[in-house]
Formats: C-alpha cells, sequence, structure tokens
C-alpha cells in the first residue's frame, strides 16, 4: 500500500469537508426549518394574512415558502450531480440554472475524492485471478500460475497436460476497450487463430465463450507472449508524459492512455506536483491548459470509484487558430483543433466533387473490433459468406409477410456481434465464392471429364487448381490456363454469364486455412474416402465442427447429407433437412454392416454423404471398419472425417497442432487453420433459427424524442395517438385517402387493414401542430434539389453518396470512410462523443478526433450564417444544452431527414399532402445503404435498424401514393410509385403485388399475369421450392382469380386525369 502523501491527505479532508457540507444541507436544514417553525403548510389562514396589515407574519411565511423552495432545489440539484458521479455520466443541464449547477456541480466532485482510492502499486508478482475481472484496463505482469503465495485459494489453476507435471508460465494480460480475443492473440502471440489456447487457458473467466470480453477482465496468455520479452518481476513501473492539446480534458486523456474515462484521478494525482509553465500547477482536475505536461501512470491497480468527468469550463485559455492552411503530415496527427477552410482542393480535385462509397481508403484502426467472431474470421470468412447468404435469403423471405405500418423484427441485440461479423467478414468473400463457385462450375461442361482435384487456392483475384497426379494432364475449358498440376482462372465478379451453368462438380470442397499472404486453402473431401485430422483433440474438433458448417451452407454443398458424431447438436439448427446429429454409434454399426455387402446400393449419383467424427467416435471399432472399406464406400458416395490417431494408408492426412497450425502433407503447405468453437457454433444455428419466420411489430418510436420528431416513428408516419380511426364510409379531405376504404380496397393491391394503418383521420391540431414544428422544410428541399446549392449533403436512400465544399486535402484517397462518418453523424443528430465514433468505426477516441478535424475541414463554413456545419465537440448545439463533448453537423441536408418530415407533413395534410409523398419518392435512387464501403458501416446494424425502417418507410408511402393514383386514374403517377419502390425494396410482397396492380390497370394482363409467376406464386429465395403464399397474399391472389382482375380484386379504375 503507497503511504499517504500530504497533497493526498489534503485531498482527502477537502473531500470530507464537502462530504459534510452536503450531508449537513440536505439532511440538516428540514429539521431545523421545523425546529423554527417555518411550517408553511400548517397556515390556515392565508388569505387573512395577506389582506390585512403585516405584523412580520407574511414576512416570516415567505421566507418559510423561500427557504424550502431553496432546500428542494439544492437538495434536487445535488441528487442529480451524485447520480450523474456514481453513473459516471455528465449530469442533465438544468435550463436557467447552469451556474448554480456548475458550483454544487464542483461541490460534488470535491466530496468525490473521499472515495476515489488511490492507485496502489501492487507486487509484479500477485497476479489478479482470471475470475475476478476487474473493471479498469491494467498492463501485462509475468507470472507463474503455480508460483504466487498470496493468491486466493479459490483463483483458477490451468488443467496441467497430461504429459507433464511442470506448472505452466503464464502471462496475466488485462483487457483493455476494443480487443477481442483475435486482437490479443494476433497482438501478443503473433497469431489470430491462437485465440483459442487463451479460450483454453482461461476457462473460468471465459466459460467457453470466445467473444465474452470486458474491459478490465484479466485474462491469462501463453507465456511467449510479446509483451513478456524485456520484463521482469523487478521492472520498474514506468510513466509516459502526456503535452496536452487544444480542446483536451482529462476525461478524454485517461480514457485514451488509461482506457478509461473514470481514471483521469490517477493522472490528477500523478501531475499535480509538475510545475508548469509560468510556474503554474495543477490544481482543479476541470482546468488543464495547452502546454501543460502530465504524468501518465503506465499501470492502474485500483478500482476507482464511479466518477463524473471534472466538472468546469474548458481550459480559459482560446485555442490557437493556425494562420495558415496546415500542411497535411506522413504520420497520425495529434487532437489539436484545425481551423476550417473554404478555399479549393490543394490536389486540383473538384470539392464538390460526388463521394462514391465503393472506392477503397486506408484507416487507422485500433485493431480487431470487440465483437468480432473468430471463428468466421481469416478462413473463416468463408463460413461467414455462407451464413450471410443464407441470412440474406431468410429475411428476403421475411419480407414476403410484412404488412404496411410494420416491419420485420430484426434478430435479437445478442446476436447483433454474429451479424455484424458477417457483414464486415462476409460480405466481400460472398462475392469471392459466388465468382469460385462460377468457374467451378464451367469445369461441368467439359467435354474432357471432371479433372481430379486435391486442393483450391482462393486469392482476391484468382482461383488455383492442384491437381491428383493422374489428372496432370487434364484439358481443362476457358478460363483456366496453365499446364501440370496448377492450373488457374482469373476471378470474374462482373461477369454477366449465367452464374450457374452447371452442377457442382467438387460439393465436397471445403475451406480449411488461411497463408500468410490471405489466401484462401480449400480441400476436397471427396478426394478421398477418408481424411484424418490429427493433433490436437480440442483445436482438432473445433476445425471438424467447422468443415460441418462449410458443408451446410457452401452453394456447392446443396446434395451433401451429414451427420455428425459427437459434435455440436446446435449444428442440425443450420438446416435441419440435411443435418444429422447422432450421439451414439447405431447409424456407424449399420453403415459398417452395409459395406460389407457388395450388393447394396449407393445414394444417388447427385448426392454425396460425409460422415463427421469426433475423436470418442473415430476410435469406435465400426468408424475402424467403414475407414478400411475404402474402395467399397468410395464408390457409394461417402466421405469419413475423423478426429484422432487412427489414419490408414490412403487416408488424406490434415494435422492440427495446438497453435492452430493446420499442415496438409500432400501439398507441403501450412496455413492458419480455420475453427468454430461449440459456442460460435450455436450462435451461428441461432441466427438462421430465428429468422426461419418473420415476426412484425409496429414501427418504432423515440420515447425520449423532442421537437417535431416527437410527432412521428421512425419512419416518419404520425403517432397513433394523434390520429384517429377511418369512419366506415368516406374519410374526407383530413385523410390521404379520402373515399371509403371498400374502394380502395377495390382498386388496388390493399386490404382495409392497409388503408386504415396508413391513411387514419388526421385532426387539425395534429396538422397545425406539424406544421410549426416545421417551417424550413420546404427551403430544405429546395436546396436538395437545387444543383446550386453549396450545402453539404449526405444520400442513403439509394447507393450512399456525400457532397461538401470545403478543403478536401486531408480526405483525399479517404472519401468514403469519411462519407461513412457524416451519415453517422447526420443519421445521429442529437450528437455523439468521440467514444462513440471510436467504437461504430473501430477506431481509437484519439484518431476519432483527428478525423473529426479533417470531416470539418471538408464540411466548411455554411454560407448562410458563416458558422462551422461540424462546432467542435464542446461548441455544439448538445454541448451547450447537455454538458460535456458532443460532435454534431449543422446545416447538413439528409435525403432520410427529409423523406421523413415530407412523409409527416404530406399525412398531417390529408389528401392534399399526396404532393409531399410524391416528392418525398424524387429522392429515393435505389436500394438504401447501397454499394457501401466495404467492410465498412457495421453500426448500421445496431439498434433499431435504420435501414430496414426506411426501406418500408419508402414502399409504404410508394403503396399509399400508388392506392391513390389507381383510384383516381392516375395511371402514370401509379407507374412510377410501384418503379420507385420495387427499386428500393425488390423482395419485399407489397411492391410485388402494386406492380401486379399497376400492370392490370393499365391493361396489360399478359404482363401481370407473369409478373405473379415469376414473383409471387413461383418465388423461392432458397435451393428448395416456394413458400406457402402469406395470408395477404393468399387473399388478393384469391380474389383475382374469382374476378379475373388485378389482387384488389375488381378492374374499377377511375378514368385518367387530363392535365
Amino acid at each position: 500500500m503507497r503511504p499517504t502523501t500530504p497533497q493526498r491527505l489534503r485531498e482527502r479532508l477537502s473531500g470530507l469537508g464537502a462530504s459534510l457540507l452536503i450531508a449537513a444541507f440536505a439532511i440538516g436544514m428540514p429539521p431545523l426549518l421545523l425546529a423554527i417553525g417555518a411550517t408553511p403548510w400548517r397556515e390556515s389562514n392565508i388569505g387573512t394574512i395577506l389582506t390585512s396589515p403585516d405584523d412580520g407574519t407574511l414576512l416570516l411565511l415567505v421566507f418559510a415558502v423561500v427557504a424550502w423552495l431553496v432546500w428542494v432545489l439544492l437538495a434536487l440539484l445535488c441528487a442529480l450531480e451524485v447520480v450523474a458521479v456514481i453513473r459516471g455520466v455528465p449530469a442533465p443541464r438544468l435550463p436557467g440554472l447552469g451556474p448554480l449547477q456548475d458550483q454544487i456541480g464542483r461541490l460534488v466532485a470535491v466530496a468525490a475524492l473521499l472515495f476515489v482510492a488511490a492507485p496502489a502499486v501492487a507486487p509484479a508478482f500477485t497476479p489478479q485471478p482470471a475470475h475476478a475481472a476487474s473493471e479498469t484496463p491494467q498492463q501485462v505482469a509475468l507470472s507463474t500460475v503455480a508460483a504466487p503465495l498470496t493468491e486466493p485459494a479459490t483463483a483458477a489453476a490451468p488443467v496441467a497436460s497430461a504429459d507433464t507435471d511442470v506448472a505452466t508460465t503464464t502471462v496475466d494480460y488485462t483487457v483493455r476497450r476494443g480487443d477481442s480475443l483475435w486482437k490479443i492473440a494476433e497482438e501478443q502471440l503473433g497469431d489470430p487463430m491462437r485465440f483459442r489456447e487463451i479460450v483454453n487457458l482461461n476457462p473460468d473467466a471465459l466459460q467457453g465463450r470466445a467473444d465474452f470480453i470486458n474491459p478490465g477482465m484479466v485474462l491469462r496468455l501463453p507465456s511467449d507472449a510479446a509483451t513478456t520479452s524485456e520484463e521482469t518481476d523487478e521492472t520498474p513501473l514506468a510513466e509516459e508524459t502526456y503535452l496536452v492539446e487544444p480542446g483536451d480534458t482529462l476525461w478524454e486523456i485517461a480514457d485514451e492512455k488509461l482506457g478509461a474515462g473514470e481514471l483521469y484521478p490517477e493522472i490528477f494525482e500523478a501531475s499535480r506536483d509538475t510545475v508548469q509553465t509560468g510556474g503554474q500547477q495543477l490544481t482543479d482536475p476541470s482546468l488543464i491548459r495547452p502546454g501543460w505536461e502530465l504524468t501518465v501512470p503506465s499501470t492502474s491497480t485500483a478500482v476507482p470509484a464511479v466518477v463524473d468527468p471534472p466538472i468546469g469550463p474548458e481550459p480559459t485559455e482560446p485555442d490557437p487558430e493556425p494562420e495558415s492552411e496546415p500542411e497535411p503530415e506522413a504520420v497520425e496527427p495529434d487532437s489539436r483543433e484545425v481551423t476550417d477552410s473554404t478555399s479549393p482542393d490543394a490536389t486540383g480535385q473538384d470539392p464538390a466533387a460526388d463521394v462514391q462509397a465503393e472506392d477503397s481508403d486506408p484507416v487507422e484502426a485500433s485493431g480487431s473490433p470487440s465483437w468480432l467472431v473468430p471463428g468466421l474470421a481469416g478462413a473463416g470468412a468463408v463460413l461467414a459468406a455462407g451464413l450471410l447468404t443464407a441470412l440474406r435469403r431468410r429475411q428476403r423471405t421475411q419480407l414476403r409477410y410484412r404488412r404496411p405500418g410494420h416491419i420485420v423484427v430484426p434478430p435479437p441485440a445478442s446476436l447483433n456481434g454474429l451479424e455484424k461479423t458477417l457483414h464486415v467478414e462476409g460480405s466481400s468473400m460472398a462475392t469471392q465464392i459466388a465468382a469460385l463457385d462460377h468457374v467451378l462450375r464451367r469445369l461441368s461442361d467439359s467435354p474432357h471429364g471432371l479433372p481430379e482435384v486435391i486442393a483450391v487456392a482462393l486469392s482476391a483475384t484468382e482461383t488455383t487448381l492442384h491437381l491428383a497426379e493422374a489428372s496432370a494432364d487434364a484439358t481443362l475449358p476457358e478460363p483456366w490456363t496453365g499446364a501440370g498440376r496448377t492450373r488457374i482462372a482469373p476471378l470474374q465478379g462482373d461477369s454477366d454469364e449465367p452464374r450457374e451453368q452447371g452442377a457442382p462438380p467438387y460439393p465436397l470442397l471445403v475451406a480449411v486455412g488461411q497463408d500468410d499472404d490471405g489466401t484462401v486453402w480449400f480441400v476436397d473431401l471427396g478426394h478421398t474416402p477418408h481424411v484424418a485430422v490429427t493433433g490436437e483433440g480440442g483445436i482438432g474438433e473445433d476445425f471438424l465442427r467447422q468443415l460441418a458448417a462449410e458443408l451446410v451452407l457452401n452453394p456447392w454443398s446443396a446434395e451433401v447429407d451429414i451427420d455428425t458424431f459427437g459434435l455440436s447438436p446446435m449444428l442440425v439448427g443450420l438446416d435441419p433437412l440435411r443435418v444429422h446429429h447422432h450421439a451414439d454409434t447405431r447409424l456407424l454399426d449399420k453403415l459398417a454392416a452395409d459395406l460389407a455387402q457388395t450388393g447394396v446400393p449407393g445414394l444417388a449419383p447427385e448426392r454425396r454423404r460425409a460422415l463427421l467424427l469426433e475423436r470418442s467416435y473415430a476410435n469406435s471399432d465400426a468408424a475402424h471398419a467403414i475407414t478400411s472399406a475404402n474402395s467399397t464406400h468410395a464408390a457409394r458416395g461417402i466421405t469419413v472425417v475423423t478426429v484422432g490417431d487412427h489414419i490408414a494408408e490412403e487416408s488424406l492426412a490434415l494435422d492440427v497442432d495446438e497453435s492452430a497450425r493446420l499442415t496438409i502433407p500432400i501439398l507441403g503447405i501450412t496455413v492458419a487453420a480455420a475453427g468454430l468453437s461449440d459456442e460460435e457454433a450455436s450462435t451461428c444455428a441461432a441466427i438462421l433459427d430465428v429468422t426461419r419466420d418473420a415476426t412484425l411489430a409496429p414501427v418504432p418510436v423515440d420515447e425520449a424524442a423532442t421537437g417535431r420528431d416527437k410527432l412521428v416513428d421512425k419512419a416518419g408516419a404520425l403517432r397513433d395517438e394523434l390520429v384517429e380511426s377511418r369512419p366506415v364510409g368516406a374519410a374526407g379531405g383530413t385523410a390521404l385517402l379520402p373515399r371509403p376504404t371498400s374502394e380502395y380496397a377495390d382498386v388496388a393491391a390493399t386490404t382495409t387493414d392497409d388503408v386504415e394503418a396508413l391513411a387514419a383521420i388526421v385532426p387539425e391540431a395534429t396538422r397545425a401542430a406539424v406544421e410549426d414544428a416545421d417551417p424550413s422544410l420546404d427551403q430544405e428541399v429546395a436546396w436538395w434539389f437545387d444543383p446550386n446549392c453549396r450545402l453539404p449533403r449526405i444520400s442513403v436512400l439509394g447507393p450512399v453518396y456525400g457532397r461538401a465544399y470545403g478543403d478536401t486535402t486531408d480526405i483525399a484517397g479517404r472519401k468514403p470512410f469519411y462519407t461513412e462518418m457524416l451519415a453517422f453523424l447526420a443519421l445521429h443528430p442529437d450528437g455523439v462523443t468521440s467514444g462513440q465514433v471510436a467504437d461504430a468505426f473501430s477506431i481509437t477516441p484519439k484518431r476519432a478526433r483527428v478525423d473529426m478535424n479533417a470531416l470539418r475541414s471538408w464540411l466548411g463554413t455554411n454560407p448562410h450564417t458563416s458558422a462551422r456545419h461540424l462546432p467542435k465537440a464542446d461548441e455544439s448545439r448538445a454541448a451547450q444544452q447537455r454538458g460535456g463533448h458532443f460532435y454534431q453537423v449543422d446545416g447538413v441536408l439528409l435525403d432520410a431527414d427529409l423523406f421523413r418530415r415530407l412523409r409527416a407533413r404530406g399525412q398531417a395534410r390529408g389528401t392534399a399532402g399526396i404532393s409531399d409523398l410524391v416528392t418525398a419518392l424524387r429522392l429515393v435512387t435505389g436500394q438504401p445503404f447501397g454499394q457501401l464501403r466495404p467492410n465498412g458501416w457495421s453500426w448500421v446494424l445496431e439498434g433499431d435498424r435504420i435501414d430496414h425502417i426506411l426501406t418500408c418507410a419508402i414502399v409504404d408511402v410508394a403503396h399509399i401514393v400508388t392506392t391513390h393514383a389507381l383510384a383516381e386514374g392516375d395511371l402514370p403517377m401509379a407507374h412510377e410509385s410501384a418503379e420507385v419502390a420495387h427499386h428500393a425494396a425488390p423482395y419485399d410482397e407489397i411492391t410485388n403485388l402494386d406492380l401486379v396492380a399497376v400492370a392490370s390497370a393499365e391493361g396489360h394482363e399478359d404482363l401481370a399475369e407473369q409478373l405473379l409467376n415469376e414473383r409471387i406464386y413461383n418465388r423461392s429465395d432458397d435451393d428448395l421450392g416456394p413458400v406457402e403464399l402469406p395470408p395477404r397474399t393468399q387473399d388478393m391472389t384469391s380474389q383475382r382469380s374469382q374476378n379475373g382482375a388485378h389482387p384488389g380484386g375488381n378492374r374499377r379504375v377511375r378514368a385518367p386525369r387530363k392535365g
């Protein structure tokens, strides 16, 4: 324990005094007022006192009332500050009470010093138990698990190896924010695939879950971790000096350097004795000045009380403004705020050039994000691609069941990390896999027969076949080139040729690993009847589990039946029709008996069967019998994959070592092995299970919304409590659709429930409230469509692009990244912190602040107000209203925002508002959030899924306009609105039925029937047959069959309007 210094003693005494003062006021004042008779609620003759000459009674009454009000107010402010300190967030700012709240905040901050634990220097040889997860990040310390004498008896010791009695030497590592096991293994062990070793060393802390880590958790790492190379037990703790930059706060410095803003008192304590420039010293944690040197401790061994950021103003010295435009830096710049510039791009680029999201950009990241599922990275990206494809198919089918005014409930938050991983790791790989599938199927059309393939190597641009000796002289069709046992073909991702030209030639082709160059290696399990996976058991079974999952999800493996023995039962959830789990050897016994009989037929020629046996099953007599009958059961389409030591002479050997390195002797290569843990397999099955059916819910609302947003839901429709139900007859002009509901059901692809949900009666008070809350809408819409408008804009209702008119020097070559960052800010209008930006983009908070400077320069200044479009974090509207530091854009046009506002005003105006809805549809240019930056935009998958909500909003608005236009006989309007919706959501059943209704109304019955057959009756989003028609679709199509008309029933379309 560190001795108490005089400064620390003074700090403790100050905290004690402030605590006593708060307690005396909060607890002591009410008894004091009661004791002196200040009880105004007991006065029964207040009227007499007010109308009679004052004898002092009125003065005492006023004093009592004021005293109690002051006590209530101050107690409330104290309570707010105390709660904020406990939660570690800024206290909400109360209008008009800023100065008083600041003083009370300072008093509470001083009182908190009494409860902040002083940093203690613990002996380096005493590790924290792995199961006792600290809440504060720490540095690693070398330790021998068996050595500590002071470690609690409950600390979890690693399981000793069966081959040695020597205690395993490990290293303690404390998880920091942004860490993942993949990232820790990559940085500390040099190989991300070694994350499984960390899982095995920390059974109590991780409970076998590779995704279950939190900042502050202490993990044991293998002894060869990079952090031990220069350390000894006697290594003194180093300190770091930090030079304060303009705009810095102690909270942000602690968040960046120590991993948690709550640790700012440690920097304050370590720096308060330092004499700064001009002879000043740090005495107030809320006041630091640019140029000061702060001491940052290298380690934190105490868990601090949760405290609020230092309360008070930013540094009193103004931020220095550079005299000229800053020069680009070759290394990462610091967090200094830069001035804006509206000068033309120094590089000669058009500063108003559209930013297309498909460009590439080099971005400094903080490493692998904490939500990354390790088993789906690296070579596991092939599985991620297959799972992403399956998920997208399920979600497309879900859209068949959606009803107007509703959304499809997204997967639960517990699966959010998996869905992000699929998006980041699987999106680009899915394109490569589709191209690989295409080029392999070309081999099926070869007149020379299929070559015998051992392995396939897949890079970003080409694929390489490694052929068996028997096929060295094979002739392959174009685009294959080369000779001998190695053949190469380019990946044709943009080919216009049909994707499936023939049957998949290698249905048992699976990805097994990735080499150091990023090339993914596949092995054809069908090359031999027996594949023997030898080596470390646990990692070998992870590898086997990965193979099973791939066989379920690879596009060329649809005709493969999979039997698993002893592996995760949850794998069945990936495809219950093809995956069969076995907990005993009865099937193996039966197959062994069948294989002994030469007359027993095999599988159908197009089908294959894979048996995957974990170690205990692989050692059974039946398994040995099957794997020994190579020639017999190979002809019957059966391949056996085992984990264990059993290997026959003709078996294909794959060796996995304890560091998850896979050696393929037949090829002479070693790669990082793919592998899927039991927990990861269960999670993969769960995301397909929850999307098997479509659960609908009303569009969510933001209960904390203010201003115009409190009138609408997140899709821009008026909230239910602000509208009224439609009458039985005509609704009149206060509804978007004024005619009787039944008339719309007769002429359009809609139902009475749809009309009720989308076109309710709007009271006059609601209309007035909506219009009054948005007086600038017409001007902003005009700016959006004005090509000469110099306001920045961001479009997400189609292919994503951004446009701004500031300085593009800092973002040159990185525009897609900054376009995404601009969209992130625009879609979070209440402001975000640097920490939120860092989490969303997997970068450090410091990097986020640097990127905000670059974005600020690109956005420039508002030509109407001369203010920055992106103010500094402490100058934003959110910062002024709520305190703290928030990044928030002003004067930036967002098409999604305009769309929702036009929809709200259009609905509020009733029949006269159709023109607003037509204008809203003009903003739509395709599928929302299209053509995204590769490996970016994962934050869109969080929360309520704004991408899905906006897509549903477009379809619902278009459905209203189409229904209105069909009823009024305006066929061009009906056609255009239906086409806009279909381009935005081609898989939504509502859009396809609207297209059928429009084609029928236009007299194109053949086209209507074609659309029905292709997009409704025979539609299949997977490899199986069409699903049963959803109830809404079934009702409409049955009416069409009865009446010979469009899905709405009769063809009573009114004559087109003239003009």
